[in-house]
Parts: structure tokens; sequence; C-alpha cells
């Protein structure tokens, strides 16, 4: 009977850890009635996030609520920086789709890789948040906590959520 009761309660902190980990259960908890897409892949290095939200009514989606459930989440807001739609619809992927340009610098204007699906096509407000994981930046040039991204269409109809961790 021990032995039952000590495994069980093992496996629900088990349970309970990985999901308080998980940046994706936590996002998927974000206004899931609006949530289109969602794409990760985790693994013993590191992972990645990335999803996406559409409401039909302007201003559905609010910086201040965003803000607030990412803070509550662990991610502390960084910087914000406004991107015209002529500029967002520049960043492409190598196979020429739409593309979110994840950075570790502090601007927008040197990109050389475009790892992330972009659903969203208008002006947008991009939030870097310092989040609870680090990410490893390319070649051996440090590491940073600077990795959560979400991406706020002016309009407030359209949100994405970006994340990268570990290598």
């Amino acid at each position: 009977m021990k032995n039952t009761l000590f495994t069980t309660a093992l496996l629900l902190m088990l349970c309970i850890s990985c999901n308080s980990i998980s940046p994706r259960n936590y996002w998927e908890n974000f206004d899931s009635i609006n949530l289109k897409e969602a794409h990760s892949d985790t693994g013993p290095r590191g992972g990645m996030l990335e999803m996406y939200w559409r409401a039909s009514a302007k201003n559905h989606f609010k910086a201040i609520d965003i803000i607030k459930y990412a803070t509550e989440g662990g991610w502390i807001l960084a910087d914000r920086i406004p991107i015209a739609k002529s500029h967002l619809q520049t960043w492409r992927t190598k196979s020429g789709k739409p593309g979110f340009a994840f950075t570790y610098t502090n601007s927008f204007t040197d990109l050389t890789n475009i790892p992330f699906t972009r659903w969203t096509n208008n002006d947008v407000t991009v939030y870097r948040f310092k989040t609870n994981f680090i990410a490893l930046l390319p070649d051996d040039a440090g590491e940073t906590n600077k990795n959560g991204y979400v991406v706020l269409s002016r309009d407030g109809k359209e949100l994405s959520v970006y994340y990268l961790w570990g290598e």
C-alpha cells in the first residue's frame, strides 16, 4: 500500500511539474477558443514554440492582458518595438514563406535567420520577454534569456507567441 501511494504521489508530482514548465501547455490556456495553430518541438537540449490566435472583433487582444498573462507565467517584459506592415512582409523563411524574425539583437534589421512561421501581415508590436529558460546564441556568442516574443497586430485581432530555448 505504501509503495502504491508513493508511486502515485511521484507520478502526480511529475505530471504537475511537466505541465508547469511546458510553455505550450501554459500558452494553450490563453484564449483557447481563438487559438488557430500551435507548433512546438522539445528535446533534451532545448525547444521551440510558435502559436497563433485570431479573433473576429477588433481590439480583442489587448497588450495589458497579454503582458499580465505572460508575467503570471514567469516572463518579464524587456522591451517592445512597433514593426510596420511593409517591413514585416520582407521577413521570409529560407523557403520563401512568411516568417517571424526571431532575433537576439536589439533590432530587427540585421536578420539572417528566420526560423518561425508568421501568420500576421499587418502592423504589429513585438513584445520581447526575459524568460526562465536561456537560449544559446549562434556561433558561441553567449546566451540570453530574452527569448520569448509576443506579436500583437495593431488592430488587436491577431496574436502570436514565439519561444526558443536551449541550443
